[in-house]
């Protein structure tokens, strides 16, 4: 996946957002690619940590990795969860929250 994912309205869209999200903590699903994946990368850049639920999957380490590389100091953490099954996603609950 290439980090030049091109949008119709993103921009148009920061420029009216403009909310700093440092200190907050947003949970995004489905960030394997399109709307997920933007959303994860812009939310960071306003100082956000980015909490990226998905199922089990290549998908998942690549856009991790590519989040990663196009935001190296970001707070992203991603967390393997199968929103389809409430044992899946209470056992993502039991292991990542402290």
């Amino acid at each position: 996946m290439s980090n030049q994912i091109k949008t119709l309205h993103i921009q148009s869209v920061l420029k009216r957002h403009r909310l700093d999200m440092t200190g907050k903590v947003v949970a995004i699903t489905g960030i394997t690619s399109g709307t997920g994946f933007i959303t994860a990368r812009e939310i960071e850049e306003k100082g956000a940590q980015v909490i990226l639920l998905n199922r089990k999957s290549e998908h998942l380490n690549a856009a991790f990795n590519d989040l990663k590389t196009a935001a190296p100091e970001g707070k992203f953490e991603a967390i393997t969860c199968d929103l389809q099954s409430f044992i899946n996603v209470n056992a993502a609950i039991e292991n990542n929250c402290r």
